[in-house]
């Protein structure tokens, strides 16, 4: 665990005869073969296939680490594979390591056994080339003690490499306890990502396309709403959901902004479930030969760009001259040590939460491990072993009392689980202090419980109940797992396993009796109603749904916790509208959608044609005074999410907003022409056709002279003869400035945009 505060070739044709090609790759294997049928018939001459054997494939074991003991339903296998062909004066990185041949060639598929069984096979279609293996494998049916897993690449039917470790499955440890936040952080590797740079000299602004294809472990790419996080060396651009603009039928994404220096514009276009092509145009401060990160909601790659090497792990370095260690067991203990800097790192481990001695090591890092880093705090630890899980979670506890400055309210302890994530653990909260705590359930990412996480999902909730004769959901979650243990071991509840029927039946009564506790603070929840006490409640009733417990009680409170949150929502919307206003109150109104909660969704719906109205009210006023290119495209923005919620009076009021604010820019860019009569108004004219663009579909009953009031204003600004735009027939016409803006003659007009606007 670690804690933190190829180009491919292109496809070149040689002649045969006339309108017939082969690819250059054939031609040289037909060359071969003759000359290996030639050189094989000559004395003491090798045939070819004997002097140059096929390379067989690389492979690195990621997950999971030797020896690794655990207690889990599920394995997680994970394993960077690479087709190699050979190759003796030629080289490539893999791993970190140099390695001799090509890294080209087919894989067909790769084979995971445990104890020499198959347990399962997986294609390396379409990737072929290299493949990043991420399953899960199950584990129910194996008994306690060693076991051996292997993975076996097969590339071409014939070349085989295999690679094993072993793990001990000991169902006496404990299970990690759930985590909603954490597992939604932790991201899926891609099962392919490469990148092919233009074969000209590289320049200073590159661009690059590519192939992602989602590993085993994905759930799936939504660009509508996924953040997307690219990192080039030290830099970073987040794009948050909206912000990639979806085609007509929503297949491809775009970005873009030619001002910006790191990142000109992005397009990711879908070409199967998937499967997805990239293309990226760089900015002038994009680093040359620059490792690039890219993550897509919960799925993640890297590429080093001047060596074509796939980054499949962070790679942390590590301070081993500072490093501590302790064996702790079953009664508890510390492991303490201090960095290079000052700072104190201890880890206090309880009693119980650990069922035997255990080397626990810390290693300071001695540079930042987080791609894009850019806080001073560069510090970070990495615990081992790696899959050590705790019964009681251990406190984590930093003390920068001898550094040089003092923590902020915005200095945290991160759990890093790619080179693109960082997930925050807590924050000291107080200016001045010089101390950060976090709970740490374990050393790395383990398969939860089936029942546990339903109460490790509440334990922030435990303070309600500490002070009450009631268990906590901490409590619960422990009996939770010794259940599921004992379970495992073969005694289901019944006659012949009454230790585990009774103990079933005391959580359930436990649980039933925290829950009846915790239901009389609803009142207060509903006098300050938020967010966190709604989603609390809904994961109560999925937990007394899933234990057979009556939810009718937990479903009502949840009911009043939400219609309480809408007015609060709705009231602070009115007070200070705004877009985040719009979509807390779509979001609750789909929450009390699912949740079959009619009438509390049909106050949120009003409750949001309240504040949307407010809000384009806002935005017209803004654009009636300023009526630049960029908040006329935030006004047929707001008509666009007006039609999505089905405010047909609301997508008029933006319209007749917008041509006011269209006319006012007509009329101000043709006054610029007249004041400059004796030179070519390019920039002008330029900005009027970028206009014009977003007004082409508009209704023509709502402003049926305003396409004919910008074609005159257009063609005032442009000159005699050079008519940039024109709406006979649905068409755009170029000449003079048509080159300008790089469109062709009579291109459709539904082209228009994508080509004209040129920005975001």
């Amino acid at each position: 665990m670690l804690m933190k505060i190829e180009s491919r070739s292109v496809k070149n044709e040689m002649p045969v005869s006339k309108g017939h090609s082969l690819p250059v790759r054939t031609v040289f294997a037909l060359i071969l073969t003759f000359a290996g049928l030639f050189l094989s018939g000559l004395p003491g001459v090798p045939s070819l296939e004997a002097a140059t054997p096929p390379a067989v494939p690389l492979m690195t074991l990621l997950t999971p680490n030797d020896g690794a003991a655990l207690n889990a339903e599920s394995l997680r296998v994970s394993a960077l594979v690479e087709a190699v062909t050979s190759a003796a004066r030629a080289s490539f990185i893999f791993d970190g390591q140099v390695r001799t041949g090509r890294h080209a060639g087919v894989l067909d598929h790769i084979e995971i056994a445990i104890d020499q069984q198959v347990v399962a096979q997986v294609s390396a279609s379409p990737y072929r080339r290299e493949f990043l293996l991420d399953e899960r494998v199950a584990l129910t049916n194996l008994p306690d003690g060693l076991h051996t897993l292997s993975l076996t690449a097969y590339q071409r039917q014939r070349s085989v490499t295999t690679k094993s470790t072993t793990f001990t499955l000991d169902r006496t440890l404990p299970l990690a306890p759930g985590n909603r936040v954490e597992a939604h952080a932790i991201p899926a590797p891609f099962a392919c990502f490469i990148s092919t740079l233009p074969t000209m000299p590289r320049s200073a602004s590159p661009h690059l396309r590519g192939q992602i294809v989602l590993g085993g472990q994905s759930d799936g790419i939504d660009l509508a709403h996924d953040r997307v996080v690219l990192t080039v060396g030290p830099q970073t651009v987040v794009l948050e959901p909206g912000e990639l603009l979806p085609d007509r039928r929503g297949e491809t994404f775009r970005y873009m902004n030619p001002r910006d220096p790191l990142l000109k514009r992005l397009v990711i276009q879908r070409r199967g479930s998937n499967d997805f092509r990239f293309q990226i145009d760089a900015g002038r401060s994009w680093p040359r030969d620059s490792v690039v990160h890219l993550r897509i909601g919960n799925d993640w790659g890297g590429l080093n760009l001047a060596t074509s090497e796939r980054i499949a792990r962070v790679r942390p370095m590590l301070d081993t001259a500072f490093a501590g260690q302790a064996t702790i067991g079953a009664a508890g203990g510390t492991v303490q040590t201090t960095n290079a800097a000052g700072v104190v790192i201890r880890l206090f481990v309880p009693p119980g939460a650990l069922t035997r001695d255990t080397l626990i090591t810390a290693t300071p890092l001695a540079a930042p491990a987080l791609a894009g880093q850019t806080t001073n705090l560069d510090f970070g630890v990495k615990f081992e072993p790696e899959g050590l899980v705790f019964a009681e979670a251990a406190r984590l506890e930093l003390d920068f009392g001898a550094g040089t400055r003092p923590l902020t309210d915005q200095d945290f302890i991160y759990l890093v689980t790619s080179p693109v994530s960082r997930l925050p653990l807590v924050n000291n909260g107080r200016v001045g202090s010089t101390i950060l705590t976090a709970s740490l359930s374990h050393f790395s990412t383990v398969v939860a419980d089936d029942l546990a996480p339903g109460f490790g999902n509440l334990l922030d909730w435990d303070p309600r109940l500490k002070n009450t004769d009631a268990k906590t959901f901490t409590e619960l979650a422990v009996m939770a797992v010794a259940v599921r243990v004992q379970g495992v071991l073969g005694c289901q509840p019944g006659p012949e396993c009454a230790a585990v029927d009774a103990a079933f039946t005391r959580l359930i009564a436990e649980t039933s009796y925290s829950i009846a506790t915790l239901l009389l603070s609803c009142d207060v929840d509903v006098a300050s109603p938020t967010r966190s006490a709604f989603d609390h409640y809904v994961t109560l009733m999925a937990l007394a749904q899933a234990l057979g417990l009556d939810s009718s009680k937990i479903v009502e409170c949840a009911r009043k916790v939400l219609d309480a949150l809408v007015d609060k929502v709705a009231v602070a919307g009115l007070a200070n509208p705004s877009d985040v206003a719009v979509d807390n109150l779509d979001d609750l109104e789909n929450q009390a959608t699912g949740l079959a909660f009619s009438a509390v969704a049909s106050k949120a719906h009003d409750k949001k044609h309240d504040v949307f109205a407010k809000v384009i009210d806002a935005a017209g006023a803004l654009a009636a005074g300023d009526p630049s290119l960029a908040k006329l495209q935030r006004m047929i923005g707001l008509r666009a999410r007006a039609q999505r919620f089905g405010f047909a009076d609301l997508e008029k009021r933006v319209l007749v907003q917008s041509v006011a604010a269209a006319r006012t820019a007509i009329s101000r860019l043709q006054q610029s022409c007249e004041a400059n009569p004796t030179s070519p108004a390019t920039e002008i004219a330029k900005e009027l056709a970028r206009t014009w663009v977003l007004f082409v579909n508009l209704d023509p009953t709502v402003a049926p002279t305003l396409s004919a009031d910008f074609q005159q204003a257009v063609d005032a600004c442009a000159g005699p003869g050079d008519v940039i735009l024109t709406s006979v027939q649905g068409a755009i016409r170029s000449s003079t400035y048509g080159k300008i803006f790089g469109i062709g003659v009579d291109e459709d007009v539904s082209q228009a945009p994508r080509r004209l606007l040129g920005g975001r």
